[in-house]
């Protein structure tokens, strides 16, 4: 988990438009996380390219990356 920015929203949508300039489809989504406030999600996840999850909300951002070549050298 990393820090929270001070605009969660404004924060996932810069990272949603840095994700479409390199070529990504990207889907951002927000829920209702209660006391935490709303959360902010936006996800890059194609077929041959690594699985990028940017999660943030008033109190904390998650940085997700899976990608194909760890899962085959996990496997190797």
């Amino acid at each position: 988990m990393g820090s929270a920015p001070s605009d969660p929203k404004a924060y996932i949508e810069s990272v949603a438009n840095m994700l479409r300039e390199h070529d990504r489809t990207v889907a951002v989504r927000s829920a209702d996380g209660g006391k935490y406030g709303t959360l902010y999600q936006a996800i890059a996840d194609e077929d041959g390219k690594p699985m990028v999850a940017v999660t943030a909300n008033p109190r904390t951002t998650t940085v997700t990356v899976e990608s194909m070549c760890a899962s085959v050298a996990e496997q190797g």
